[in-house]
C-alpha cells in the first residue's frame, strides 16, 4: 500500500473509533454486536474530514465537519463543490482509493435519511470496491455480515438497492 493510501486508512480508522455524538462527546461502534448503533454514516465521514484536516489537508471544516449536517445536506455539498469534489465512474472507485484517493459515495434522499460511505484502500481490487461508513450492516435475519460490522463492506451491503443512485466524489487533496 503507498503512503497515500495508508495515511487516508489511517483517518478512517481512527475515524471509526472517534465519532462524535449530538452530545459533544465521542463513541464508537460496540465490540458486542448484539448491542444496538444507530446509522452513522455522517458521524465518520465528518471525523474522516477532521482527521484528513489533521495531517495538512486542506478541508473545509465549516462545510465538511458541520455537526448539524446530515447525510442529505452533506451530499448536497459534496455535489455542488466542483472547486474540491470531482465526480467519477463508479468502476474507477477502488484503484482510486488504493491510491490514496478519498473517495465518497453519496446518496440523496428527498423523503428520509440519505447516505455516505467512504471507499476503503484494500490491497486485492478484485474484492472491491469496499466502503466504510460508521454502521453495523445485517442481513435480512439480523446477522451481522461477516466481512465486518463497521468496517468494510461492499458498496452493494452498504447501498443496498439504492447503489444505482449513488454518486461517487473524489476529493482533491
Amino acid at each position: 500500500m503507498d503512503s497515500k493510501a495508508a495515511e487516508l486508512v489511517g483517518a478512517i480508522e481512527h475515524a471509526t473509533r472517534h465519532m462524535r455524538t449530538g452530545a459533544g462527546g465521542f463513541e464508537a461502534p460496540p465490540l458486542d454486536l448484539s448491542k444496538p448503533w444507530d446509522p452513522h454514516c455522517s458521524h465518520m465521514f465528518r471525523e474522516t474530514m477532521r482527521q484528513l484536516a489533521g495531517q495538512g489537508v486542506r478541508v473545509d471544516l465549516k462545510l465538511f465537519a458541520d455537526e448539524g449536517a446530515d447525510a442529505n445536506k452533506l451530499s448536497k455539498r459534496i455535489r455542488q463543490d466542483r472547486q474540491d469534489w470531482t465526480e467519477v465512474d463508479f468502476r474507477d472507485v477502488q484503484s482510486l482509493a488504493n491510491r490514496g484517493v478519498l473517495v465518497i459515495g453519496t446518496y440523496i434522499n428527498a423523503s428520509g435519511p440519505g447516505h455516505l460511505a467512504i471507499v476503503y484502500p484494500i490491497a486485492d481490487e478484485s474484492k472491491g470496491p469496499l466502503v466504510r461508513d460508521g454502521n453495523i450492516h445485517r442481513n435480512k435475519q439480523g446477522v451481522v455480515f461477516a466481512a465486518s460490522s463497521y468496517g468494510a463492506v461492499p458498496a452493494n451491503q452498504s447501498f443496498g438497492p439504492l447503489l444505482t443512485q449513488a454518486k461517487w466524489y473524489t476529493y482533491r487533496h
